[in-house]
């Protein structure tokens, strides 16, 4: 029993690198999406009147998580 509860708590810490991980990049995409894309967004929105900020500001946050899955 001891040997398992051994190589379970061995596995959780192999993962939780990965896991940190991807929390990490999370946090810094809830950053700039409520920074920097909503800044862009409504600069954008206010320039082109008959785009909406919030649109524009979900179709940057999904063109810079695409760009950074593909490279």
């Amino acid at each position: 029993m001891k040997t398992l509860l051994r190589f379970f708590f061995q596995g959780l810490l192999l993962l939780l690198p990965f896991v940190l991980t991807i929390y990490l990049v999370f946090l810094i995409f809830t950053a700039l999406d409520e920074t920097l894309f909503s800044a862009v967004g409504s600069l954008i929105g206010y320039f082109i009147q008959g785009l909406h900020p919030g649109w524009i500001e979900t179709l940057l946050g999904i063109l810079l998580t695409v760009a950074i899955i593909i490279l």
